[in-house]
């Protein structure tokens, strides 16, 4: 990889970072689509998994006053984890690829979709506890969907969002859960023979820039009020899947040509929302912490 690709890449990282510290969750989704543009998928997946760990247990490191309060709560949505990965990474190499993540993708932006609806958007759900069922529920589809396509974020927003967490409890849980699905990535590379130097070289590269990002989003985190906090994470949910739907349709030939410049066009339009409409509330003054 030459040089100018390697700036760009830590670049990115560095943004990517920031993104991932200021709403816990992101990294992936920002550094796929931009990396791929300066390196091979080949080169960048991997290299990603192997930062992820880190940049996640780092996450998890700052909120670490908050994982006694939330690991009750989170355990049987962890616990289901495995098995769904598992039967993610099955169906994976039994399903066409291409229309097997459109599909997800399709599925979540209706989530987020209605979540953007949703009549409590604003404000902290105020109900009782989730049965030990739902989580158990939740934590085996987000599973699944991370084996089937290395897609978790939009549904970990999802499950943060129906709990009615505040903004630092939901980057706690988050940093938490992806922690876990950073370990059995792991797990599942290691025989394949993808944590191996080219890959290694590739992270170490850009993990100094990520964990630098992550700290500066942290920080930028404590400006940014709660409802904003929630807009603010949708909308980069959004974004993403507007994304990821576009490029996961690109080589479907039969789908109609103005669908895939529709999303772009979506996904565009998010980003300047987010953009001109929230971006200044990183400068606003703090919101409360809790």
């Amino acid at each position: 990889m030459n040089p100018s690709s390697l700036i760009m890449l830590t670049i990115a990282a560095l943004l990517a970072g920031f993104v991932n510290g200021l709403l816990g969750q992101g990294f992936s989704s920002l550094m796929v689509p931009t990396g791929l543009l300066m390196a091979p998928a080949r080169l960048l997946n991997p290299a990603l998994v192997i930062i992820e760990l880190p940049l996640n247990g780092g996450a998890a490191w700052l909120h670490r006053h908050r994982l006694r309060k939330l690991a009750g709560e989170l355990a049987p949505f962890a616990l289901a984890l495995l098995p769904g990965v598992l039967l993610g990474v099955l169906m994976m190499r039994r399903l066409p690829d291409g229309l097997l993540k459109a599909a997800c993708y399709g599925l979540l932006l209706l989530l987020v979709c209605a979540q953007f609806l949703g009549p409590h958007l604003a404000r902290p759900s105020s109900g009782g506890p989730m049965p030990r069922w739902a989580r158990i529920r939740f934590g085996f589809g987000t599973g699944a969907l991370y084996g089937l396509t290395t897609i978790s974020g939009p549904i970990l927003a999802a499950y943060a969002h129906r709990r009615g967490y505040l903004k630092n409890d939901a980057r706690a849980a988050l940093a938490i859960l992806r922690v876990l699905e950073g370990v059995l990535s792991l797990i599942a590379l290691i025989p394949l023979g993808l944590i191996a130097p080219p890959y290694l070289r590739l992270a170490a590269i850009l993990l100094p820039a990520a964990l630098l990002g992550l700290l500066i989003g942290h920080g930028f985190a404590a400006k940014v009020e709660e409802s904003g906090f929630r807009r603010l994470a949708l909308g980069f949910n959004l974004l993403a899947v507007l994304a990821g739907l576009a490029r996961a349709l690109s080589p479907l030939t039969w789908i109609p040509a103005v669908v895939v410049p529709a999303l772009w066009t979506g996904a565009a339009l998010t980003a300047l929302w987010l953009l001109f409409d929230w971006a200044p509330a990183l400068f606003s003054r703090p919101g409360a912490s809790t």
